[in-house]
């Protein structure tokens, strides 16, 4: 994905305990895999095609096929965001991001849904960052993820994976195909030491570490641009891999080798009757979509940076967040990646 760094991130080092301006988003030490063998992954992306020629390189947020018009993401990607509400499209099954927008499927979101209890908040450790967003139309390809019904493979001794579109290294996005990386199980007890608001860590929360890369100096982990996508259990009884997690937050340098810690998610076995509810169509959407809102946004304004030099075939754009400056550093750091990509005219 094609972003710019614009802040430092400062570590407290001493104790290796993060604090909440320390934490971000965001697959480091990863490698190329086939998207065949991980038909779920989603990749969501903003688009402006229809409006005004211009869609943003690189995907800001990843996700999984819940059913063919169903994608399980992070809440974290569209609260309070009202480009992300109008103007994103999901990619299922996308091998390469530089294949966007040509040759993939492009299909925009009508409705999304996260739990009213979401906390948009960096201090509580962002609890409930889970969220289902209702295409328009249904998903051509990929498949369903498994889902678990207990937490039996909360161990050491079990293998994960996660996988997505995301930063390679803080602010480094060197890599254009789908990758993997494998992550270690970390008990809550430890992870909680990890981070200066660690008691707000939940059970319904997960986290991992990862083997460290002398050739990097970094463990493993997700980064930026990964948020909303998987780690998935590779159940060797079943020979499956099994969705436990969606990315939601970590240390703000991906896969910082002083802590113990690289990567945590929200754990789906605690959400299991949520997800149902709303597939049955039980729960009323949070935020819904239409074409009738995205018509009225470009008649009444435009999003920032499109008022520039249509000649010009890229140019970056300065802010694509409407929550201005009111969120914890944490939120900023979520935005990051979302607020710096590239825009080119199609």
């Amino acid at each position: 994905m094609k972003r710019t760094t614009l802040l430092a991130f400062t570590l407290l080092s001493a104790t290796s305990c993060f604090a909440a301006s320390d934490i971000s988003t965001y697959i480091v030490n990863g490698e190329d895999v086939d998207v065949a063998d991980y038909p779920s992954t989603v990749a969501f992306f903003l688009d402006t095609i229809e409006y005004d020629g211009y869609y943003y390189t690189g995907s800001f947020c990843g996700g999984t096929y819940l059913d063919s018009t169903h994608v399980l993401t992070a809440a974290h990607c569209f609260y309070d965001d009202e480009e992300a509400r109008l103007f994103t499209v999901a990619v299922p099954y996308l091998q390469n991001e530089s294949d966007y927008p040509y040759d993939v499927q492009r299909i925009r979101i009508s409705e999304i849904y996260y739990p009213d209890d979401y906390a948009s908040d960096a201090s509580q450790l962002y609890p409930n960052d889970i969220a289902i967003v209702t295409l328009e139309e249904a998903m051509s390809s990929g498949s369903a993820i498994t889902r678990a019904d207990s937490e039996d493979y909360r161990s050491t001794e079990e293998s994960f994976l996660a996988v997505g579109h995301g930063n390679t290294a803080t602010g480094v996005d060197n890599a254009d195909s789908l990758q993997a990386a494998s992550l270690t199980y970390v008990a809550n007890a430890t992870c909680q030491k990890a981070f200066s608001d660690g008691e707000a860590l939940t059970s319904k929360q997960i986290c991992f570490t990862g083997d460290y890369s002398e050739a990097s100096g970094l463990k493993n982990a997700v980064c930026n641009g990964d948020s909303g996508g998987p780690v998935y259990w590779q159940n060797t009884d079943t020979d499956t891999l099994t969705q436990v997690g969606v990315t939601s937050f970590g240390p703000s340098i991906c896969g910082n080798a002083s802590s113990t810690v690289t990567s945590v998610f929200t754990e789906l076995t605690d959400y299991a009757d949520w997800i149902d509810e709303v597939l049955d169509g039980q729960i009323e959407p949070t935020l819904t979509s239409t074409e009738d809102e995205r018509e009225s946004y470009f008649s009444e304004s435009s999003v920032a940076g499109s008022g520039s030099d249509s000649s010009t075939d890229e140019s970056t754009i300065a802010s694509l967040s409407s929550s201005g400056g009111s969120f914890g550093s944490l939120w900023l750091l979520i935005l990051m990646p979302l607020a710096m990509l590239r825009r080119r005219q199609r």
